[in-house]
């Protein structure tokens, strides 16, 4: 069948590893994601849970800046291996959260075994749990299953580092 959006319809759409934050228009993208769905289909997502470096960032602001950072040892995020077999150690640095914006930037090192290396800054755009679900409804979703991470944790909006919705299209 035909999704509202005109083309083919879809049971399900699944947005990992944070996509919906890659985007500053999260309501555009709420929309396309209704429209390449079917009647009753699901919309599955995951994103980071921003209330902690939000809420940190405003008190920043408000006290005149952050405590800034314990020197200690380095903690790898991953290893990984690139096409062309060289290993890479990948380190994930203080994000720069802009609370009034929405935004953050997260810096990642990247060291290779031989010594080469590289940085990679990721902006994201955020919402908080509140307004993700004033986006859901007003794209036609309804939240189902709200969890606080992928073993299914229940939710808990200062505790919670994840946030892995599964939404039903009610429109």
């Amino acid at each position: 069948g035909e999704g509202s959006g005109g083309g083919e319809a879809f049971d399900a759409v699944l947005l990992t590893a944070n996509t919906l934050f890659c985007t500053p228009r999260h309501a555009e993208l709420l929309e396309r994601c209704a429209g390449a769905l079917r009647p009753g289909g699901a919309l599955l997502f995951d994103v980071y849970n921003a209330r902690d470096w939000h809420d940190d960032a405003l008190a920043d602001e408000r006290d005149g800046g952050g405590e800034g950072e314990e020197e200690g040892e380095e903690e790898a995020l991953v290893m990984a291996v690139d096409a062309a077999g060289r290993e890479w150690t990948v380190y994930e640095r203080d994000a720069e959260v802009e609370p009034h914006a929405r935004r953050i930037r997260c810096r990642y090192d990247f060291v290779a075994a031989s010594g080469e290396r590289a940085t990679q800054v990721n902006e994201h755009h955020y919402a908080l749990p509140e307004q993700l679900s004033a986006l859901l409804a007003a794209a036609g979703f309804e939240v189902e299953r709200l969890c606080g991470g992928f073993e299914g944790e229940a939710f808990d909006e200062e505790e919670s580092e994840h946030m892995v919705y599964r939404a039903r299209l009610v429109r």
